[in-house]
């Protein structure tokens, strides 16, 4: 069994700390094998950034790779998302492999990616995970933005413009974790049909949405363990019973954890309490991006509220100064 892999990541600076976590939990859990990264990044990632990474990276062992991507997918219609998010879709002419695993840059890795990695997928596109959650959006009536920042059910989406039906939604795969096979998607033209897709836009989730368009049939469904999705527990207690039997097994096992965490739930964000927060912080912690803290709970942390009469100083939500004002100038100051 081979133990080279070639792992491939795509993000802004405003996701830089996350990516910097996942390739962190990649070097402490997979010391033994031969990985080559390939860092796809536009010119929000500056020169310091990249040395941290590459100095993180080859102290490990490992090889690393920087792709700039700041020419690709201009004048693409986003959704609201990050541009980074259609990165992926061009690694079949980024890299000269035979194959690749994609991940998100909100994923922690547990363990030796060489069982998963080497998953035979001869007459396959890409190996994937099936999307379990997206089942509650749909029984919830849902709605989210497509083109043209149009709000919409996310069920019609998928049974008016998609097409698709329910055993079609059972397959739709999450695309946090891709396992793609090159070889295979160059002899398909793979990559010129997603870039079709694209460009004629009318995508809820683009990136997701166009692999799913153009691979479907041939994508190959992995288990759970290697793309575990962490949800909010409204989503998660709508999914389908079978996956939220196996979904509890993998939380309460004290002696396995799945082998891919990817925190649809940020544990960066969320005030209340989620599964595996406590692992990701073990990692991120042993970064030089340990100390970051994301702009929306630093506006949790420390807020300042302003009106015309008075004002607060707000920490953790709870109000801690008052500053009374009289004729735009504080008179008073209340603990």
């Amino acid at each position: 069994m081979s133990r080279k892999i070639n792992i491939a990541l795509g993000f802004d600076k405003n996701y830089l700390p996350y990516a910097g976590t996942t390739i962190k939990s990649i070097l402490e859990t997979n010391k033994e094998n031969e990985i080559h990264f390939y860092i796809m990044i536009d010119n929000s990632i500056n020169i310091i950034d990249i040395f941290f990474l590459k100095r993180m990276i080859e102290k490990s062992d490992k090889s690393v790779e920087f792709i700039n991507m700041k020419k690709r997918f201009k004048n693409l219609d986003t959704n609201g998302w990050s541009i980074a998010m259609y990165y992926p879709l061009v690694l079949s002419s980024l890299c000269n492999d035979e194959k690749v695993l994609f991940l998100d840059s909100d994923i922690i890795v547990t363990g030796d990616l060489t069982e998963l990695y080497n998953t035979n997928l001869e007459g396959y596109l890409c190996g994937a995970v099936r999307d379990y959650g997206l089942i509650t959006y749909i029984n919830n009536n849902s709605k989210a933005k497509i083109h043209n920042n149009k709000q919409m059910s996310i069920c019609k989406y998928f049974t008016d413009i998609r097409k698709w039906n329910k055993e079609d939604l059972k397959k739709y795969c999450n695309s946090g974790m891709l396992l793609f096979n090159l070889n295979e998607m160059r002899k398909n033209n793979t990559e010129k049909q997603m870039l079709k897709v694209i460009k004629e836009g009318a995508l809820m989730f683009p990136d997701q949405d166009c692999i799913n368009i153009c691979c479907q049939e041939k994508i190959k469904i992995l288990p759970m363990q290697y793309n575990f999705q962490i949800m909010v527990p409204n989503i998660y207690n709508g999914i389908y019973e079978n996956d939220k039997i196996e979904y509890t097994s993998w939380l309460s096992s004290t002696e396995t954890l799945p082998l891919i965490i990817h925190y649809l739930a940020k544990p960066w964000k969320e005030t209340q309490e989620i599964h595996f927060r406590k692992l990701y912080y073990q990692y991120k912690n042993k970064t030089i991006w340990k100390f970051h803290i994301d702009k929306i709970l630093r506006k949790k942390l420390l807020r300042l509220k302003f009106s015309e009469k008075e004002s607060y100083l707000y920490i953790l939500n709870k109000k801690i100064l008052h500053f009374g004002k009289t004729n735009s100038e504080a008179s008073s100051l209340h603990f």
